[in-house]
């Protein structure tokens, strides 16, 4: 039963209950499977791809999005992290997420070899996978190049009540702590929301972030607070809800605008 309050209380109206009244999820698995999808030349980038939470990460290919990263981006390696559900739910997402994707994906070229370092992965996810992204820059931002979130999931309703009747998130950053939330999830949301309170969020100097949403967004309200915290030219907004095509749009359009070193392709892999 405790875990399926702590399922209801995660999303706040991001996750229903499957009919029947019983709410069910992925088993998490050590390591997290992840699909390594490879550049189409030399690889001068990576990203790694983060699902939402009613997806899995083959979804990326169904969805266009490899497509996309080919065509678009074709120095680019791609990394599919099976990021589910259940990995929040049982409070193991950023450690796995860490030891078993991003440290991975980059390691540290040997000096004997006099090669230079590979390139730290892009964080793109989508939804409850956006959330993931953030967390993961608050926590280990020197390890990534950067965040690109689509349509994020930014925390429970009462913490977005908490922030806004403060004033926004730099008063509610400034107010005296209070007592935190017992629940692991509740607390990483906090926190999240104190990390984007501070100033500079997203600029080169700390750790780019870059956000995209539709306009018809179920979590708009709260993704409009994200942005005011952003650099100008950081958020892109187009037409849509929480679903699959107006993520493609975004990423399509965050791909074009250079984001990801590789877009030209001289030597073929």
């Amino acid at each position: 039963m405790r875990r399926r309050h702590l399922l209801g209380a995660l999303a706040g109206g991001l996750l229903s209950g499957v009919p029947g009244g019983c709410t069910t999820w992925p088993t998490p698995t050590v390591p997290m499977p992840v699909r390594r999808i490879a550049a189409r030349c030399t690889v001068r980038s990576r990203c790694v791809l983060l699902p939402g939470v009613y997806s899995r990460a083959d979804d990326f290919i169904t969805e266009g999005f490899i497509d996309d990263l080919h065509r678009l981006v074709p120095g680019c390696e791609g990394l599919l992290a099976d990021a589910h559900l259940g990995y929040f739910v049982e409070g193991d997402l950023l450690r796995r997420l860490r030891e078993d994707v991003v440290r991975p994906a980059a390691p540290v070229a040997e000096a004997s070899a006099g090669a230079p370092a590979a390139p730290r992965p892009w964080l793109v996810g989508v939804s409850l996978g956006g959330f993931a992204a953030l967390a993961y820059a608050m926590r280990h931002g020197a390890e990534i190049a950067g965040v690109l979130a689509l349509a994020p999931y930014l925390g429970r309703r009462e913490l977005l009540r908490d922030i806004s009747a403060a004033g926004g998130p730099q008063a509610w950053r400034a107010r005296p702590a209070g007592d935190e939330p017992a629940e692991p999830h509740a607390q990483i949301e906090n926190e999240l929301w104190r990390w984007l309170a501070r100033p500079g969020l997203g600029h080169a100097a700390t750790v780019p972030v870059y956000l995209g949403y539709g306009r018809d967004d179920r979590f708009a309200e709260a993704q409009r607070v994200l942005q005011s915290l952003l650099p100008a030219g950081h958020t892109e907004v187009v037409e849509g809800g929480h679903d699959w095509p107006p993520w493609r749009a975004l990423w399509r359009h965050w791909l074009q605008r250079g984001a990801l070193p590789g877009t030209t392709c001289a030597t073929p892999s």
